[in-house]
């Protein structure tokens, strides 16, 4: 074993050494850009949500106030007086029909 080419084996770790620190370089860039992709997807995550919600909380406004217009609809039917059109007396828009003639009331 006294023919040992020192040289050569020092060259060869060297070499080694280098491959290894370009590896492990590029493992910590790949690592990085995930990470950030990561971080990317996320925020698109969280943007997509809170228009999803906005868009859901108009939407309910909207029903909200379509409901809330046919109740006034309903009420409004039935608050005050009304006049028949058969004998042309008036009485209370909550009876569904004269009290006079018993004409059913027009609506």
């Amino acid at each position: 074993m006294e023919n040992i080419d020192y040289d050569y084996v020092d060259k060869t770790a060297k070499a080694a050494t280098q491959s290894v620190n370009l590896g492990g370089t590029f493992v910590y860039f790949l690592i990085g850009l995930g990470c950030a992709i990561l971080v990317a997807c996320l925020v698109l995550l969280i943007i997509i949500l809170v228009k999803l919600n906005k868009m859901n909380n108009s939407m309910a406004n909207k029903i909200n106030v379509s409901s809330v217009q046919d109740k006034i609809g309903d009420l409004s039917q039935s608050v005050g007086c009304v006049f028949c059109p058969s004998c042309g007396n008036q009485y209370d828009a909550s009876e569904k029909m004269c009290p006079y003639c018993k004409t059913k009331k027009m609506i």
